[in-house]
């Protein structure tokens, strides 16, 4: 009989741990977040908003995305890195590819259309395969 009542009293006691402990874990997600998870957060959702355009080089968005990481660099006195004066590194960049008369290809000494029977990718390379082609069923 003693045996029991330990064995209950100890289940018990677990059990108010336990649910001390989920209850305890369930504050709201914003009371449990540190400041800098917060900070990295805002960021993120600030970065990632739809008034950023989708951030791509040479638009209107990368242009906001660029202002707001340098203002927020100032803010919390991080140096500028590019001659001790500027956050921004320039770098060439070509967002459109060219088509014409250096694009073709040629398999089994069959020349290909450019844009009807083959459509090179904006950032493929120059190169030439010699080898033989596979059927894959696709």
């Amino acid at each position: 009989m003693n045996n029991i009542i330990i064995k209950s009293v100890f289940i018990s006691v677990l059990f108010i741990l336990f649910s001390s402990t989920v209850l305890f874990s369930q504050n709201t997600f914003d009371q449990t977040m540190s400041a800098i998870e917060k900070r990295l957060m805002n960021d993120i959702s600030v970065l990632a908003a739809d008034s950023f355009m989708g951030r791509e080089s040479g638009t209107e968005g990368e242009i906001k995305a660029r202002d707001y990481i340098v203002k927020n660099y100032k803010e919390i006195g991080l140096a500028p890195l590019f001659g001790d004066t500027s956050y921004i590194q320039s770098f060439p960049f070509k967002s459109n590819a060219s088509y014409g008369d250096s694009n073709w290809l040629k398999m089994n000494n069959k020349i290909y259309v450019l844009h009807e029977d083959f459509y090179p990718l904006a950032y493929s390379s120059n190169g030439f395969i010699n080898t033989d082609f596979v059927n894959a069923g696709f």
